[in-house]
Formats: C-alpha cells, sequence, structure tokens
C-alpha cells in the first residue's frame, strides 16, 4: 500500500523541519499552501524554501492551484465557508489527487501546509480523505514530531 505524509511547519525553524523531514527518509515535499508565502518566516517562502530542499536532495513541488485550501472560484464556497465536497469534485483536485498517487509509487512524499495541527489543516480534512479512498494510507506528522495516523472522517 502507497503511503503520503503530511506535516506542518507553523512556528517551526527551518532546521527542526528538515530534521524531520530527513529523519523520516522523505524525498519529495509537496507545497499544498494555496499561497506559498510566510510573513513570520521567510525560510518557508517558495523559491526560498525550494532551494533549502534541493541543498538537502530533497525535491519541491507546488501543488497550492490544484489542492489548496483557498481554491479560486465563488462556486467552491457556501456562506464564505469551503464546500470539500465541491472541490473534491473539481476536474484540478482530482489531478492533483492522481499525480499525488503516482508520486507516491516511486517517492517518499509529504504534504506541506503551514498549520501545525493536522486536526485544524485541510491536508487533513480534505486531501488525506481522498487519498484514503484512492487506498493511499496517510500519516500526519503532527505539532510534537510523531505519526498519527489518518482516520477518515464521517460524512
Amino acid at each position: 500500500m502507497l503511503t503520503v505524509y503530511t506535516i506542518g511547519y507553523g512556528n517551526r525553524n527551518i532546521s527542526t523541519f528538515l530534521s524531520l523531514i530527513n529523519g523520516y527518509q522523505i524525498n519529495l515535499i509537496v507545497d499544498v499552501r494555496t499561497n506559498p508565502f510566510s510573513r513570520f518566516n521567510p525560510n518557508y517562502r517558495r523559491a526560498i524554501l525550494s532551494n533549502i530542499l534541493i541543498g538537502e536532495q530533497i525535491q519541491y513541488k507546488y501543488m497550492g492551484m490544484e489542492l489548496g485550501g483557498k481554491p479560486i472560484g465563488e462556486h467552491f464556497y457556501n456562506d464564505g465557508k469551503l464546500n470539500y465536497q465541491k472541490v473534491q469534485e473539481s476536474p484540478l483536485y482530482r489531478k492533483g489527487i492522481a499525480e499525488i498517487t503516482q508520486f507516491a509509487e516511486t517517492n517518499t512524499v509529504c504534504l506541506m501546509c503551514c498549520e501545525l495541527n493536522p486536526d485544524l489543516c485541510h491536508r487533513k480534512t480534505l486531501i488525506a480523505d481522498s487519498l484514503i479512498e484512492q487506498c493511499v494510507n496517510v500519516l500526519h506528522i503532527n505539532e510534537r514530531g510523531l505519526f498519527v495516523p489518518h482516520l477518515i472522517r464521517d460524512k
């Protein structure tokens, strides 16, 4: 069975983040932030992070357009709240999930966003559920750096 990891960087310094990634032998970070920018830590800005990861022999792929938690388009929202079902039905999102599954066949993939706690992030409440439906195992690296297996939520 394929496995995909997820992680949030939150207030982690880049050294701690890299230590976790290297410790779990992750070789592909997929950035699922809609806006790949950090006001508080420039190391997590898209171009800088990509260069840092390349220096660590870790691939970087930006997929915020496909899998970001703030998709563009009013049709994805009901009264300002993101409608996960509408997102999951979109062709761009489905393409992104298929690509993640394909990447996981040959890489140790980790989805990255800014939220440390996976319970509060779309990488768990949206993306992981979709991956589970594709028979992909999902493990979240939580705020303490420990694995938390993904359990699909009731719909």
